[in-house]
């Protein structure tokens, strides 16, 4: 069973992407860079296949009366970036829309708690 569960933890990419960071800090750490830059592969392959690190490019949306506006979306490490290609009284053009810190979660405590809309959302 063991060996089952180590199995599936190397195909989930997250993981992979998790322990990897990990790995890849103990090598740095320990000065020894030709293993730093194959774990620094092997991570980045497995972010690449992370849906939340493939969003990079030109969105449209429409936004009420503000009508269709456009953002782009970049990364800055694990952070997503969005700066909006179409300014609006709320957010002009050129400035950072939002953006998102992807990093990977390692404390199973730090858990988000459900957000609870009023009638009037």
């Amino acid at each position: 069973l063991e060996r089952a569960i180590i199995e599936a933890q190397q195909m989930d990419a997250e993981f992979a992407y998790t322990v990897g960071l990990d790995r890849l800090k103990i090598a740095e750490m320990n000065g020894n860079k030709e293993e730093a830059e194959k774990i620094r592969a092997e991570a980045m392959e497995a972010r690449n296949s992370l849906p939340q690190f493939n969003l990079e490019g030109l969105w449209v949306g429409k936004y009420g009366d503000n009508g269709y506006e456009m953002i782009n979306v970049t990364y800055y490490g694990d952070t997503l970036v969005a700066y909006k290609v179409t300014g609006d009284k709320n957010v002009p053009k050129g400035e950072i829309t939002f953006q998102v810190d992807l990093s990977p979660q390692v404390d199973p405590d730090e858990i988000l708690e459900p957000i609870e809309l009023s009638s009037q959302a």
